[in-house]
């Protein structure tokens, strides 16, 4: 029996077809029987002439741009039988919807696989005598676990939680996790990029999606290298390697010796910027490790799978679900701008959708591109928390609120701006007059206020959480006794004397 399914629906294939192979049945699986230089269009004809088909119906399923369409329509042509299981909601194009397709979304797992076991054998009389109910199954009496259900989460679990905007990516991940899966011993991924490109956001999306297959999965954040040993040393109490009270060296030691002995763990590293300093924390053993990083330096210590930004038509496809009516060729002129970086897509997409008009923002956007692309942004912004206050003496025409969150959410909070010298040279000069603007001193109440508020809000951090705004964020006004501008901190130079 072939699988059929998409990229993105990966676990749902590999669980369904270990409890097919569980029960006895012969599977073909293309990541588990297609090896490098088999010509795909060959094996999937051989595969659909062997026999019947399983479906795994979904909404990537129905992508007309992917293979299952070339795979399901060959099969209704031959009138051949297709059973379908479906794993969403997706509505099926209307020659399949007189099929019968049963769902396992939002089953247990016991009750999905007598599901998908009642589905490919169909309604029928046992011929003999049941079998005694202690029969735990072929592969389970072999020692074989299986995967879990796609969706379930593992015990030992403290990934951050999913994105539910999450676009695109399919096949990055396919690609991650057949990368990860390849060999016995532990595959180290390193997903490096520059800003904004959603290292993160990937890693977390893969623990989601491929949660079924890890018994644990653990996140560590490195940005502070002094802090991974603690964190570990949090894990090695989770799985019973240490008690709460045992001092991290033993911890760590004990956690070493723990995942050596067990497979299908998962551990993500995040914001990892030093191989060095972080090579004594990898642990052998059967399972993954995930690292995400800017740092291209990896060599000899990962496999680098580098991390761009989105396909243009991922971009459109984002900017257009998120902001009504916007139309096809507006949204590819703003990718353009934006380089496809999808962090970056999202804001702007927020601020469209806020009221902002594409040739505001754009007109606004020209004047800190250098920090959006270098710096990436998080994909909430700062109208939602903690907004900046409006200049006290607003110009003309100005619009406080709009230009506010602008300017707010052009550059995430706790991030500094990279120094002009380690930019592209054509971005130097425009950086560095931010930079210079940004440390000018306010004007007095006499000046007429800037366009926009020099001073950068605050929004939500990297992952979720509200940071306070610094209260040299917010407009200062001048002393009252000061009329002219001086920087702060400086005295006025020595009076010198002419010698008589």
């Amino acid at each position: 029996m072939f699988v059929s399914h998409a990229g993105a629906d990966r676990a749902w294939a590999e669980w369904v077809a270990w409890q097919l192979v569980d029960a006895g049945y012969e599977v073909e699986l293309d990541h588990w029987d297609w090896g490098a230089g088999d010509n795909f269009v060959v094996k999937m004809n051989t595969a659909l002439a062997s026999g019947r088909m399983l479906a795994v119906f979904s909404a990537a399923y129905f992508d007309p741009d992917r293979f299952t369409t070339d795979e399901w329509t060959a099969v209704v042509a031959a009138k051949q039988k297709l059973i379908p299981v479906r794993v969403d909601s997706a509505t099926a194009p209307p020659v399949l919807r007189p099929l019968i397709a049963p769902s396992l979304a939002g089953l247990g797992e016991d009750e999905a696989r007598t599901v998908l076991l009642k589905a490919v054998g169909g309604p029928r009389r046992p011929d003999g005598r049941p079998g005694f109910p202690g029969d735990a199954g072929r592969l389970r009496g072999m020692g074989g676990s299986g995967p879990r259900l796609p969706g379930s989460l593992p015990r030992v679990w403290n990934l951050p939680g999913r994105n539910a905007g999450f676009t695109g990516r399919d096949d990055l991940l396919v690609h991650l996790r057949q990368a990860l899966a390849s060999g016995s011993r532990v595959a180290v991924q390193a997903l490096r990029g520059r800003g904004g490109v959603g290292k993160t956001q990937l890693a977390i999306e893969y623990g989601h999606r491929f949660a079924g297959e890890y018994e644990l999965a653990w996140w560590i954040r490195c940005e502070e290298p002094a802090l991974i040993p603690d964190q570990l040393a949090q894990l090695a109490v989770k799985t019973g390697a240490a008690q709460a009270d045992t001092p991290p060296a033993q911890a760590l030691e004990a956690l070493t010796e723990e995942l050596r002995s067990r497979g299908r763990w998962l551990l993500v590293f995040d914001n990892a910027e030093d191989p060095a300093a972080l090579a004594p924390y990898l642990p052998g053993g059967n399972g993954h490790v995930l690292i995400t990083s800017r740092n291209p330096h990896w060599q000899d210590t990962a496999i680098a799978v580098e991390v761009d930004g989105f396909a243009r038509t991922e971009s459109i496809a984002l900017l257009r679900s998120r902001v009504p009516g916007l139309g096809e060729e507006d949204a590819g002129r703003l990718a353009h701008e934006l380089e496809d970086l999808p962090l970056a897509l999202v804001q702007a997409a927020a601020l469209l959708a806020d009221g902002l008009t594409l040739p505001q923002y754009l007109n606004l956007l020209q004047k800190r591109i250098s920090e959006v692309l270098d710096e990436g942004r998080p994909p909430r912004i700062s109208g939602v928390a903690g907004r900046p206050d409006p200049p006290q003496h607003p110009a003309p025409g100005h619009h406080p609120t709009r230009c506010s969150r602008l300017a707010a959410g052009l550059r995430p909070a706790g991030t500094r701006t990279l120094p002009p010298a380690h930019l592209h040279p054509l971005r130097r000069r425009r950086t560095a007059g931010c930079v210079r603007a940004a440390e000018q001193p306010p004007r007095g109440p006499q000046s007429p206020a800037r366009p926009c508020p020099a001073g950068l809000g605050t929004g939500p951090g990297r992952h979720g959480a509200a940071a306070p705004t610094h209260p040299d964020d917010r407009p200062r006004p001048a002393h009252p006794g000061r009329t002219h501008r001086r920087r702060p901190g400086r005295r006025d130079p020595p009076v010198r004397r002419l010698p008589r």
